[in-house]
């Protein structure tokens, strides 16, 4: 069976149409938290090169209607607080079926105040999410998994003293009075 020439003129012009822009290449993480110290470092190191001043990190690639992968460390922006985010979202399959976001927000100390994942499939037929933001006490975990585009959803709120590295393992640190201490 030959392809027909509009099918592959089709694919040629969607391979055109795919870009790619990179300022760094981001580390393999093997689904630990990024390393913000080496990503404050390179981020600081691009600020200090002429014109680049205040552009963050960046890695995005992205085909029309199929793919789209972007990991970005930023300074945050006017209604955060100061500090720094990373962002990794991966969005896969026709018109963006499947998507999973990744986001993690730093205070000025670069410590951890909050961060955030998702999955979404079937353009949000099912879905989940969870947020961990840190409290004086310890962590406030809210998550959510839904059907039906939100219509069935489960809906769960909680506090923690520490969040576990691994969010796959229910094994939760030892309390660390140091980690929840704001600094002074």
């Amino acid at each position: 069976m030959r392809p027909t020439t509009t099918a592959v003129l089709s694919a040629l012009l969607l391979c055109f149409t795919s870009c790619a822009t990179r300022s760094y290449t981001f580390p393999d993480r093997d689904g630990l938290p990024p390393d913000v110290e080496a990503l404050e470092k390179a981020r600081q190191e691009l600020d200090s090169v002429p014109g680049k001043k205040g552009s963050g990190l960046g890695d995005v690639s992205w085909m029309p209607f199929l793919a789209m992968n972007a990991e970005i460390y930023s300074n945050n922006n006017v209604p955060d607080p100061k500090g720094t985010s990373y962002f990794d979202v991966n969005v896969y399959g026709p018109l963006f079926m499947f998507a999973s976001t990744e986001a993690y927000r730093y205070d000025e100390q670069q410590r951890l105040y909050e961060r955030s994942d998702g999955s979404s499939y079937l353009w949000g037929l099912i879905s989940s999410e969870r947020s961990d933001i840190r409290v004086p006490s310890g962590w406030h975990v809210r998550t959510e998994t839904s059907l039906l585009f939100g219509i069935l959803n489960w809906p769960a709120k909680y506090y923690i003293s520490n969040l576990p590295i691994d969010r796959l393992t229910p094994v939760v640190p030892i309390y660390s009075e140091a980690s929840t201490e704001p600094a002074k």
